[in-house]
């Protein structure tokens, strides 16, 4: 059965290698750099994202009064242009660094679906969630769960990132709670600079 799975993993591997031979004989190496950077069109979607935004935050947490901040986040593929990481730093009114974030997006070829893993400096617990793009509304939809405190289960999350031109993008997070309707938790307006 171990020599089995062996096999199989072997196979696996290797198989990959003679698909990129065969490309690499048949395509000129620039182009096989292009096409092996971005792994499908759906990549191409997350493009709109890359780059410098200021954006603006509204934090309302139930039975809490709406928190704003401002700040700046660096979007840029990593990973041979894979995965889109997207570093936040807010700004305290005094000037100085608040809370950072960092937000990775890609698209799993092998399950068809968008992902986002988000992290954050306020604790050391992370989320992840999934979904599609929706293309009549210019919006990736991503569902997951949050983990909660480890003795109780968190919410069901929802990220709505909808895109409203090539320069500016809005982010919301909704909480789903089991027979209540989506409570959005957070909106941040991304503007190019």
């Amino acid at each position: 059965m171990t020599s089995l799975v062996c096999l199989l993993a072997a196979s696996l591997a290797a198989q990959p290698r003679a698909q990129e031979g065969v490309s690499r004989a048949s395509s000129p190496p620039s182009a096989t750099r292009t096409a092996a950077a971005r792994p499908s069109p759906d990549h191409d979607r997350l493009d709109v994202l890359a780059g410098t935004f200021r954006f603006e935050r509204t934090t309302t947490l139930p039975g809490g009064t709406p928190q704003r901040s401002i700040g700046l986040s660096e979007n840029r593929w990593i990973l041979d242009n894979r995965y889109l990481e997207c570093r936040a730093v807010e700004t305290e009114d005094d000037g100085s660094v608040g809370d950072e974030s960092l937000v990775t997006y890609g698209f799993d070829l092998r399950r068809r679906v968008f992902f986002a893993v988000l992290l954050g400096s306020r604790g050391s617990n992370y989320q992840t969630l999934e979904g599609f793009y929706d293309d009549p509304a210019r919006s990736f939809v991503l569902i997951g769960k949050d983990a909660g405190d480890g003795r109780i289960p968190g919410p069901k999350l929802r990220q709505v990132v909808r895109i409203d031109g090539p320069d500016r993008y809005v982010v919301e997070l909704f909480t789903v709670a089991v027979g209540r309707l989506p409570q959005k938790i957070v909106e941040i307006t991304y503007s190019r600079q």
